[in-house]
C-alpha cells in the first residue's frame, strides 16, 4: 500500500484476501482524444487539440486534475475530469481539429465510473450516458 504521508508500507496482510485481475490490452494504433495531462490542466483544452465545450449546459464547469484530488476515494495515480450533468440535454463535446473517421475502428475504448459518495450522484438511480 501507498501512502502520500508517509511512503511505502507493508503489504502483507493476516487474512487472504480476495483480488480479482482484469487484463487490459492496448493497440499499437491508438487515438486519443484526451488524456488531461497538458499542464496547465483546463477541460478545454484536449490531447488532440481542438474544441471542447459544452454549450452552458453542464450545472458546473468540469473539473481536470489528478483522480486523487478530484476523488479523495480513487486509488489511481493519473488524471482525470470530474463532471457532473442533471439533465438530458447536458453534454460536453469533443471536435477534434482533424476530423477523424471512427467508423473504420474495430473499437471504442472511455472509462466511466461514478465518484463514491457524490450526493450528485446517487448509487441505484438511472443513468444518461451517450456518447455520439
Amino acid at each position: 500500500m501507498y501512502s502520500r504521508a508517509s511512503g511505502y508500507q507493508h503489504l502483507w496482510r493476516k487474512q487472504p484476501v480476495l483480488n480479482k485481475i482484469y487484463i487490459q490490452y492496448s493497440d499499437k494504433v491508438t487515438y486519443v482524444i484526451d488524456d488531461f495531462q497538458q499542464s496547465p490542466h483546463n477541460w478545454q483544452f484536449s490531447t488532440v487539440r481542438g474544441l471542447v465545450y459544452d454549450d452552458g449546459t453542464l450545472p458546473a464547469w468540469p473539473q481536470e486534475s489528478g483522480l486523487s484530488s478530484l476523488d479523495t476515494h480513487s486509488p489511481h495515480e493519473t488524471w482525470g475530469l470530474l463532471l457532473e450533468w442533471d439533465d438530458i440535454g447536458d453534454k460536453l463535446v469533443y471536435t477534434p481539429s482533424v476530423p477523424v473517421n471512427a467508423g473504420s475502428f474495430s473499437a471504442i475504448s472511455f472509462r466511466v465510473a461514478q465518484k463514491v459518495g457524490s450526493s450528485k450522484n446517487t448509487p441505484g438511480q438511472i443513468q444518461d450516458f451517450t456518447l455520439h
